[in-house]
C-alpha cells in the first residue's frame, strides 16, 4: 500500500465516491468472465477447481475489489487502482486538475 498525505478537495471526494461503485463493478465483471473461462477449460474438475480459487484469494486482494474508502485514502486508492489496471488516467478527467496532476507525478516516478 502506498502512504501519502494528501488532503483531497472535497469535490474530488464526492466523485470518487461515485465512481468507485461502477469502476470496481466493471472490474469485478471482467474477473467474472475469466473465471467462467478458467470453469470452462477441458481440464479436469479438480485443476480448474484450484485454479479458481488462488485466483480468486488473489483478486479479492486487488483495489478493483475491496478498498478502505475514506477521505484520507483518496490518493492512494487512485494510485492503487491506477496500478492495478482498474482504471486509467481517462477515467480521471472528471477529477480535479491538481489532482490529476499529483496522481501522474507519483506514478510515473514509481515506473
Amino acid at each position: 500500500m502506498i502512504i501519502c498525505h494528501y488532503t483531497p478537495k472535497e469535490s474530488d471526494w464526492k466523485l470518487f465516491k461515485v465512481k468507485i461503485v461502477t469502476w470496481q463493478e466493471e472490474y469485478m465483471k471482467k474477473l467474472n468472465e475469466g473465471y467462467i473461462d478458467i470453469l470452462k477449460r477441458n481440464e479436469n474438475a479438480s485443476a480448474n477447481y484450484w485454479t479458481l480459487l488462488k485466483k480468486i484469494n488473489n483478486d479479492s486482494k486487488n483495489a478493483g475489489v475491496v478498498i478502505e474508502n475514506s477521505k484520507s485514502k483518496l490518493f492512494d486508492n487512485l494510485l492503487e487502482l491506477l496500478y492495478s489496471k482498474v482504471i486509467t488516467f481517462t477515467d480521471l478527467n472528471e477529477f480535479s486538475e491538481e489532482l490529476q496532476n499529483d496522481l501522474k507525478s507519483k506514478f510515473y516516478k514509481k515506473l
